[in-house]
């Protein structure tokens, strides 16, 4: 065992120990890494970390791959919308420059459409519900693992549905797990590789919100398209929303795969609870960061 494990693991376990971003663990007295042999002077017992610690996280890998089946199929399926959206846009083109369109090749545009677009709310409602579930058990499991969170674990799931909240409240809470977690799997095992891919959350929100700003405007000339031009508009604007779905899709992708191997690190890491657990210890005692 190397002497930079034992001097990490004694210092995990002091009350004095500090925690930056950049370069990981520090001693809280001397601002700097630990560099002492077989003592530190400084070493002061943190007994809520000494204390058995009973760790209460329930299982997500199973849901993140859940998500993830359903966000790619969602990026499939928009594949598949602009494809033909763009045949309705060509379709609304020759109309408007005058050329023949059959009742036929109206005909099989709406169908073709109509199930594009069925098929689309399905797949989407089916992602947006495995999306929160996995999101929620996330947020369940960092309250678990560390003493309070910002927020009550409900909002990981009722905060997307509420007015003007639910364009920032899921990212807070998104960036705290994250925070936490990718902390907490430094002063655990002095893993710092997950602190850097927190640029992800920024790219990732700010396509989701690019994407709620669109499909707000596609909804609007939904309700105005009686002219050939309006329905154009409406079908562009659709186009546009597709195209920025499929980005979306990747970076939600890669949020979750990055968050599950977090989540599967942190639980390598965690207590191992015996069967017969709840008659040695009445009260859990969750870790500290």
């Amino acid at each position: 065992m190397s002497n930079s494990y034992q001097r990490n693991t004694i210092c995990r376990q002091c009350i004095n120990r500090k925690f930056d971003s950049a370069v990981g663990l520090l001693c809280g007295y001397t601002g700097s890494k630990p560099d002492f042999s077989d003592h530190c002077q400084f070493f002061e017992s943190d007994q809520v970390v000494a204390a058995k610690s009973v760790i209460l996280a329930k299982p997500n890998s199973r849901r993140a791959k859940t998500a993830m089946l359903m966000v790619s199929l969602v990026m499939f399926i928009n594949l598949i919308k602009i494809t033909s959206l763009f045949f309705q846009y060509q379709l609304l083109a020759m109309v408007k420059a005058g050329e023949a369109v059959t009742e036929k090749m109206a005909a099989s545009n709406d169908i073709r459409q109509l199930i594009v677009d069925l098929l689309f709310i399905l797949i989407f409602l089916i992602s947006a519900v495995t999306f929160i579930m996995w999101f929620r058990r996330a947020y369940f499991n960092m309250h678990k693992r560390i003493r309070s969170g910002n927020f009550t674990e409900g909002w990981a799931a009722g905060s997307w549905f509420v007015p003007v909240l639910c364009f920032f409240r899921p990212f807070q809470i998104m960036r705290e797990m994250w925070r936490e977690s990718a902390s907490l799997l430094v002063l655990r095992a002095d893993n710092m590789s997950f602190m850097k891919s927190r640029y992800l959350l920024g790219i990732w929100w700010t396509f989701w919100i690019l994407a709620s700003f669109v499909g707000s405007i596609a909804d609007k000339l939904s309700n105005d398209n009686q002219t050939i031009d309006q329905w154009m508009d409406y079908t562009l604007a659709t186009m546009i929303l597709a195209f920025l779905y499929i980005p979306l899709s990747l970076i939600t992708l890669k949020v979750i795969s990055v968050y599950n191997q977090m989540e599967s690190a942190l639980a390598e890491s965690d207590e191992i609870v015996p069967a017969n657990a709840s008659e040695k210890v009445t009260e859990p005692v969750e870790i500290a960061v």
